[in-house]
């Protein structure tokens, strides 16, 4: 589907309501693309555990391959054009996993 252009918003106090009467139980944000990092920080702390991106990627992944293939028309050798193309992907990755505050986690 894509990143919602609207601001999504994550009903913080819901979750936390939620994270209370499952205690336990193992919480997955779907679709934590485009949410501002203030609401995935605070999910995380109520108890978020996995924080889904993956729009994010595929956004960083196609711009940056279209990119690389309108320079070069005639190019027809992939490992000449991926490699800014996974740069631009490792690029958010590593920005997430300091947002997500995993850094250095294992």
């Amino acid at each position: 589907m894509g990143i919602n252009k609207e601001n999504p918003k994550l009903y913080l106090e819901k979750l936390s309501e939620i994270k209370k009467r499952a205690k336990d139980t193992f919480l997955v944000l779907h679709g934590g693309s485009g949410i501002n990092e203030k609401d995935i920080k605070e999910a995380i702390k109520i108890g978020i555990v996995k924080v889904n991106i993956n729009t994010e990627l595929r956004l960083a992944f196609t711009k940056t391959l279209r990119e690389a293939l309108n320079e070069k028309l005639e190019e027809i050798t992939p490992y000449k054009y991926l490699p800014n193309v996974i740069m631009a992907v490792q690029k958010v990755v590593e920005e997430k996993i300091e947002l997500f505050g995993s850094d250095n986690k294992i």
